[in-house]
């Protein structure tokens, strides 16, 4: 005798015996549903968020940006950027080097209590970085003033600044428990411009140069309205001015990206004048450790100021 076939039910798309319990079948799809979440969790974890590669290509020019620094108290830091827009140049945006470079300094016993002078400051991400890792006054300067309203803004936002400083304090500043934040013009080699920034520093000594994705002059074959990256002249310039802000024990921290064959010559004109070292690509936040960035740090063969080729005074 044959044995009889079970009715079968249909539900949805579960074909279930008439026999099994309704317990057996809310079984059935917990654990469907347990398997589906797994392998949401296991494919999210293989694109988390990462500055390069396509999440970084969608952002780099966004209206607002938020770049993380976990060893700061203040961890996530807001950048307004208006790429090229009222007039502004080309530091109207965060490039790479500026994040490397505050990534790397971010709480950094060597900014605490130091006077710290960020040149080509553009939108202020590595000062606002050094002001929050305990620097005791510091100075952001670029030669695009177009660019302060923006610049001011971001500081006043990321920082426990309360307002930003243009004139000198008053005394060395030992009463102020606070980190001072200032923003200055600076035309790079403007001698005029120098002395007034370094006169912001107790006793006129700055203690720490900082200065990102700046290495750049146009190429002199091309036509340009910019007249902040000379062509032929810009590279000089820049040597010049991190030689006057600096004396003896002054480091100049430098982030770089290779671009062009031409900026060879910068080094050329850098290693008369300074000893580089260069930091180890495994310190560089993972996202770029293939990119062609590269720290290096940079410290005064002399102390005799050199004589400048074209002296800025009068720009």
């Amino acid at each position: 005798m044959k044995p009889r076939a079970l009715k079968k039910v249909i539900y949805g798309p579960i074909e279930v015996p008439s026999r099994m319990c309704l317990w057996h079948l809310l079984g059935l799809l917990t654990a469907l549903a347990t398997s589906i979440a797994a392998s949401q969790v296991q494919s999210s974890a293989l694109v988390a968020f990462s500055y390069s590669g396509q999440e970084h290509k969608k952002t780099f020019l966004s209206k607002n940006r938020v770049f993380e620094f976990p060893k700061l108290r203040r961890r996530n830091v807001k950048i307004e950027q208006k790429y090229k827009k009222d007039g502004a140049g080309l530091g109207s945006a965060v490039w790479d080097g500026a994040f490397v470079l505050a990534d790397y300094l971010q709480g950094a016993d060597a900014l605490r209590g130091k006077c710290v002078v960020e040149v080509g400051c553009g939108l202020g991400l590595v000062s606002i970085v050094a002001a929050n890792s305990g620097a005791k006054r510091v100075i952001a300067t670029d030669g695009d003033t177009k660019l302060f309203t923006m610049l001011k803004r971001n500081i006043i936002n990321n920082t426990d600044a309360e307002k930003i400083n243009s004139e000198p304090p008053v005394g060395n500043g030992e009463d102020h428990a606070m980190t001072e934040v200032f923003v200055q013009p600076l035309r790079w080699g403007n001698t005029t411009q120098i002395d007034q920034i370094k006169r912001l520093c107790p006793n006129g000594a700055v203690d720490i140069v900082l200065a990102a994705d700046v290495v750049f002059e146009h190429d002199p074959m091309k036509q340009t309205n910019d007249d902040l990256h000379q062509a032929n002249t810009a590279f000089q310039e820049l040597v010049d001015t991190f030689f006057l802000l600096a004396h003896r024990n002054t480091v100049v921290w430098l982030a770089y990206k290779h671009r062009y064959k031409r900026e060879n010559s910068f080094f050329g004109k850098v290693k008369e004048h300074f000893s580089l070292e260069t930091i180890p690509r495994s310190k560089i936040h993972r996202d770029f450790i293939k990119a062609k960035i590269k720290i290096y740090k940079l410290t005064l063969k002399v102390d005799n100021a050199p004589t400048l080729k074209k002296p800025r005074d009068d720009l």
